[in-house]
Protein backbone atom coordinates (compact mmCIF):
# COMPACT_ATOMS: atom_id res chain seq x y z
CA UNK A 1 0.00 0.00 0.00
CA UNK A 2 1.57 3.13 -1.05
CA UNK A 3 2.55 5.67 1.81
CA UNK A 4 -0.30 8.40 2.28
CA UNK A 5 1.12 11.63 3.86
CA UNK A 6 -1.21 13.30 6.88
CA UNK A 7 -4.15 15.71 5.94
CA UNK A 8 -2.04 18.10 7.75
CA UNK A 9 1.08 17.97 6.06
CA UNK A 10 0.09 17.44 2.44
CA UNK A 11 -0.38 20.13 -0.23
CA UNK A 12 -4.08 20.18 -0.50
CA UNK A 13 -6.11 20.51 -4.42
CA UNK A 14 -2.91 21.72 -5.45
CA UNK A 15 -2.03 24.69 -4.33
CA UNK A 16 1.17 26.16 -2.77
CA UNK A 17 1.57 25.30 0.67
CA UNK A 18 1.82 28.43 2.75
CA UNK A 19 4.86 29.86 4.19
CA UNK A 20 3.75 29.43 7.91
CA UNK A 21 0.97 26.11 7.75
CA UNK A 22 -1.23 26.53 10.55
CA UNK A 23 -2.85 24.04 12.76
CA UNK A 24 -5.83 23.27 10.13
CA UNK A 25 -5.01 21.86 7.28
CA UNK A 26 -4.76 24.23 4.00
CA UNK A 27 -5.02 27.28 6.55
CA UNK A 28 -1.73 29.55 7.14
CA UNK A 29 -1.24 30.10 10.57
CA UNK A 30 -3.22 32.42 12.91
CA UNK A 31 -2.39 36.02 13.75
CA UNK A 32 -1.97 35.24 17.36
CA UNK A 33 0.09 31.83 16.94
CA UNK A 34 2.31 34.22 14.37
CA UNK A 35 3.06 36.93 16.92
CA UNK A 36 3.26 34.22 20.02
CA UNK A 37 6.36 33.45 17.40
CA UNK A 38 8.15 36.55 16.56
CA UNK A 39 7.55 37.18 20.24
CA UNK A 40 9.22 34.32 21.70
CA UNK A 41 12.22 35.70 19.26
CA UNK A 42 12.48 39.42 20.62
CA UNK A 43 10.59 40.84 17.87
CA UNK A 44 7.70 42.69 18.70
CA UNK A 45 5.48 43.77 16.46
CA UNK A 46 2.99 46.05 18.10
CA UNK A 47 4.55 49.37 17.71
CA UNK A 48 4.77 48.82 13.63
CA UNK A 49 1.01 47.36 13.57
CA UNK A 50 -0.17 50.40 14.93
CA UNK A 51 2.05 52.93 12.84
CA UNK A 52 1.07 50.66 9.59
CA UNK A 53 -2.75 51.35 10.70
CA UNK A 54 -2.68 54.86 11.69
CA UNK A 55 -0.72 55.14 8.08
CA UNK A 56 -3.72 53.37 6.85
CA UNK A 57 -6.44 55.55 8.38
CA UNK A 58 -4.10 58.63 7.24
CA UNK A 59 -4.72 57.80 3.58
CA UNK A 60 -8.01 56.31 3.81
CA UNK A 61 -11.40 57.67 4.52
CA UNK A 62 -12.45 55.03 7.32
CA UNK A 63 -15.37 53.24 5.13
CA UNK A 64 -12.84 52.31 3.14
CA UNK A 65 -9.98 51.46 6.17
CA UNK A 66 -13.00 49.38 7.69
CA UNK A 67 -13.96 47.48 4.73
CA UNK A 68 -10.30 46.50 3.97
CA UNK A 69 -9.25 45.47 7.35
CA UNK A 70 -12.89 43.77 8.19
CA UNK A 71 -13.49 45.82 11.02
CA UNK A 72 -16.63 47.77 12.08
CA UNK A 73 -16.96 51.42 11.00
CA UNK A 74 -16.73 52.35 14.42
CA UNK A 75 -13.13 50.99 14.89
CA UNK A 76 -12.13 52.34 11.49
CA UNK A 77 -12.87 56.09 12.76
CA UNK A 78 -10.96 55.42 15.63
CA UNK A 79 -7.97 54.62 14.03
CA UNK A 80 -8.73 57.89 11.42
CA UNK A 81 -8.87 60.34 14.44
CA UNK A 82 -6.00 58.89 16.12
CA UNK A 83 -4.41 59.53 12.73
CA UNK A 84 -5.69 62.78 13.18
CA UNK A 85 -7.64 62.85 9.56
CA UNK A 86 -10.15 65.44 9.09
CA UNK A 87 -11.52 67.65 6.36
CA UNK A 88 -11.12 70.61 8.53
CA UNK A 89 -7.38 71.00 7.52
CA UNK A 90 -8.18 70.38 3.78
CA UNK A 91 -10.56 73.57 3.61
CA UNK A 92 -8.11 75.91 5.39
CA UNK A 93 -5.02 74.69 3.16
CA UNK A 94 -7.50 74.64 -0.11
CA UNK A 95 -8.66 78.20 0.93
CA UNK A 96 -4.62 78.92 0.59
CA UNK A 97 -4.20 77.46 -2.51
CA UNK A 98 -6.71 79.50 -3.95
CA UNK A 99 -6.19 82.67 -2.56
CA UNK A 100 -2.72 82.31 -3.45
CA UNK A 101 -3.71 81.53 -7.37
CA UNK A 102 -5.63 84.58 -7.54
CA UNK A 103 -3.51 86.99 -6.85
CA UNK A 104 -0.82 88.34 -9.32
CA UNK A 105 2.62 87.10 -9.57
CA UNK A 106 5.39 89.02 -8.40
CA UNK A 107 8.18 89.62 -10.27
Amino acid sequence: MPYQRSALTRNLAGRPPWLFPGVVPGRPLSRKAFNDRLTRQGIHTGPARTAALIALAAGLPAPVLAGLLDCHIHTALKWARHAQRDRSTYVSVRATDLTAATQPARS
